[in-house]
């Protein structure tokens, strides 16, 4: 128990029977203690917030933080190759992220880097980001990382979504570390590849208590290669906003890794009595989550959102909102309804309203519907029937909530067994997140 209190983790224990086979573990120690991080090349980007709020002494522990991390990996062309750039009034490139090939070196360099001060222009710092981790720049293939600090807000909010989302379509998994209690956590979120990405602390001091997890999780997704070409063109699906992003000492879950896509995808919501508005509440947050993940625009993914209880109503068609900020917002703001369960209704509107050209739906983009419900329909043959008619056109997904679903019923809504999904309670809806998403991107072409 003592060994187990003391190590790091689990496989930082070792136990022999005696100081005579000290030589038998030689071997085990110095693969764990020098690990080999990932499969692949790495490049690294830094992206430090050098503004006014800031002050010397603070960003000099950005800096500190920087060389904790570079530390843990191997430099050179074919290994890890990393570079830093600051952002205030304008964006500085400090260090070219392939300058450096001798760790020392960058290091030594990397304290050099001076303080600007200034306001907050974070995407200007990010559409340097992404020239630096560019295939033109990088011809190489290689995992490709920006981690972001920031104590504040940007002065640009929309020009710093943008450009985060391009960051994100280049194929750059974005880490974003916010410091203090100036931050704007809306703002985080979109800058991040995802929710998992986003990483909180409360001073400067304490940005060295999570420099290991941003290692782990980089040597962790390295060990998967990533593609920046489209899968076949099928439809991607995605959801709302997460609760809480990462904090000291939280373990995150990877992303899914789906590439641009070109989707139509359509959420079906059950808004109906057997719900109550704090349980539609969670069903938002999944289908907000799940949607950040994807690149949202008119060339790759958009969204449509209905509910449904007695009535129909459609929320947002798909040409009604086109930019990432938008679509989250819109899921953000649905409001509950009430009422019965009329599925039959909702699933014939989505075949013969939402997915036609008026409406936004695009010829060369893969149909996706996914339909969430905690019950059973109230004329479950015409439901079966329209989910007949609908499958000829579409990929459906069932998400089936707490004990009252129909098992038939979800069958039969879905084109497939394996688009069937269940959850016991509306808690449990993040715990599908990765394999709904998996099962989306691998749907029809």
């Amino acid at each position: 128990m003592e060994l187990a209190a003391i190590a790091s983790n689990k496989n930082h224990t070792f136990n022999v029977a005696s100081f005579d086979l000290l030589a038998t573990i030689h071997q085990d120690l110095t693969d764990t203690t020098c690990h080999t991080c990932g499969q692949g090349p790495a490049d690294i980007f830094f992206l430090l917030d050098s503004s006014g709020s800031e002050g010397t002494a603070n960003f000099l522990k950005q800096l500190e933080f920087v060389n904790s991390v570079a530390n843990e990996f191997d430099f050179g062309p074919d290994l890890t190759q990393i570079g830093l750039a600051t952002f205030g009034t304008g964006a500085s490139l400090e260090i070219p992220i392939n300058r450096y090939h001798i760790k020392t070196e960058f290091m030594q360099n990397v304290l050099r880097v001076p303080f600007r001060d200034g306001e907050s222009n974070l995407h200007l710092g990010l559409e340097l980001a992404r020239t630096q981790l560019s295939d033109s720049f990088l011809p190489t293939k290689s995992h490709r990382f920006a981690i972001i600090l920031t104590d504040g807000r940007s002065l640009e909010h929309e020009r710093t979504v943008q450009e985060a989302n391009r960051l994100h379509m280049a194929g750059v998994e974005t880490f974003v570390i916010g410091i203090g209690s100036d931050v704007d956590e809306s703002e985080l979120l979109d800058v991040a590849s995802d929710k998992a990405h986003v990483y909180r602390v409360n001073t400067f001091q304490q940005l060295d208590t999570i420099h290991r997890q941003i290692v782990d999780r980089i040597c962790a997704e390295k060990t998967v290669f990533p593609t920046t070409t489209p899968l076949p063109t099928t439809k991607s699906t995605t959801t709302h906003k997460p609760t809480s992003p990462t904090t000291i000492g939280t373990t995150t879950t990877t992303k899914p890794a789906c590439g641009p896509k070109v989707a139509d995808i359509l959420f079906v919501l059950d808004s109906s009595d057997s719900e109550g508005p704090e349980n539609f509440k969670k069903i938002l947050d999944f289908v907000y989550n799940f949607a950040r993940q994807f690149a949202i625009g008119v060339n790759n993914v958009l969204f449509s959102l209905m509910t449904y209880s007695s009535n129909v109503n459609v929320r947002f068609y798909f040409n009604t909102y086109t930019s990432r900020n938008n679509v989250l917002n819109a899921i953000q703001n649905t409001s509950y309804i009430g009422l019965g369960t009329n599925t039959s209704d909702a699933l014939h509107v989505a075949r013969t309203e939402i997915f036609q050209t008026q409406h936004g739906s695009r010829p060369n983009a893969t149909n996706i519907v996914i339909v969430i419900t905690d019950g059973r329909s109230r004329n479950p043959n015409a439901t079966i029937a329209e989910a007949t008619q609908l499958k000829k056109t579409a990929d459906v997904f069932s998400i089936g909530i707490g004990p009252e679903v129909d098992q038939h019923e979800l069958s039969a809504i879905a084109s497939k067994p394996s688009y069937v999904m269940q959850v016991n309670s509306f808690e449990l809806l993040h715990t599908i997140q990765d394999k709904i998403t998996e099962a989306a991107c691998s749907g029809r072409t």
